[in-house]
């Protein structure tokens, strides 16, 4: 056998081994399981993958904390291996997974799944108007999400020397309206935080300030621009003096005062035919606008509150 032929020949074999191993190279394995989960409560992620040559596989779970990592068992090529593991610190892991065949040929890692362990909910919002009556009840609005999706309480302190004040319960992410009424006039500074079903507790949200008053009044401008000769009807509505119906042809402007408290003062124009219509509410120097109306008739509602 000369050199060139012994040279060609080794050149070939190792072509057919790599050839081999590529044919033996496992896909990365498909991983599934919860993303939330309670500290010392068992969870279970499944993992599977087919072999190219329907060799038996094991598989390597990592759990992305400190615990020990080891193979399982072989398997049949294609079956679903599921395992269970139990976290001992809340926060949130990052689980994968890989696999190996009977020859010992390992995949690449899985993506990536991550689970949220024994979190609390999150910091509420907290919002409401500014001003409020006294002796009239004020609502805030508050919300918060859970990780785990279970439902929630909130507990609100209204600054006004009243206790904590726990609601019923509402579902993770869904706004909830709380309601009180004080007494004197004052300025109060409110904080509320969320409770889930397991007593995990969030923190206080940032603090919304309310200014109690025994009256509130100011004079208020109703401007109404847009394109010029646009038609309109609509009215303008106070809590002291009801509603009063106007129309008329842009541009148009009406001065009124208006007592605002728990009722707001609200306009509402509606456009005839066509052109554009935008009503400004202006009081104690702020602006309302609405948005502009489209080409087919449409309907505008502004509201004011003073802040």
């Amino acid at each position: 056998m000369t050199e060139m032929s012994t040279k060609l020949m080794v050149v070939l074999a190792v072509a057919v081994a790599l050839s081999c191993r590529r044919d033996t190279q496992l896909g990365r394995p498909e991983l599934a399981g919860p993303a939330v989960g309670e500290v010392s409560d068992a969870v279970t992620f499944t993992a599977s993958v087919t072999e190219p040559h329907d060799n038996d596989v094991a598989y390597e779970f990592a759990w992305g904390d400190t615990s020990h990592l080891e193979w399982t068992p072989y398997y049949p090529s294609g079956q679903p291996v599921a395992r269970t593991h139990a976290y001992a610190d809340t926060g949130i892991y990052s689980v994968r997974v890989k696999a190996m065949n009977s020859q010992e040929i390992e995949s690449e890692w899985s993506d990536i799944r991550r689970i949220a362990i024994g979190l609390a909910p999150s910091r509420p919002s907290l919002a409401a108007r500014r001003y409020w009556l006294v002796d009239q009840p004020c609502s805030v609005t508050v919300c918060s999400n859970d990780p785990s999706g279970r439902r929630l309480t909130y507990g609100i302190l209204w600054d006004d020397g009243s206790p904590l004040q726990w609601s019923d319960s509402a579902s993770s992410g869904t706004p909830m309206t709380l309601v009180h009424t004080y007494l004197r006039t004052d300025t109060h500074y409110l904080v509320v935080k969320a409770q889930n079903s397991r007593g995990l507790t969030s923190d206080w949200s940032d603090s919304l300030e309310l200014r109690l008053q025994q009256s509130i009044t100011c004079e208020v401008t109703l401007d109404i621009t847009g394109s010029t000769g646009a038609f309109f009807n609509g009215y303008y509505e106070t809590t002291t003096e009801g509603r009063t119906q106007i129309s008329g042809t842009v541009p148009e402007w009406y001065t009124f005062s208006a007592h605002v408290g728990f009722d707001i003062v609200a306009a509402q124009m509606t456009r005839i035919g066509s052109g554009q219509i935008v009503a400004k509410l202006v009081a104690d120097g702020v602006t309302r606008d609405s948005a502009a109306t489209s080409d087919i008739i449409d309907t505008i509602v502004l509201e004011w509150v003073p802040e």
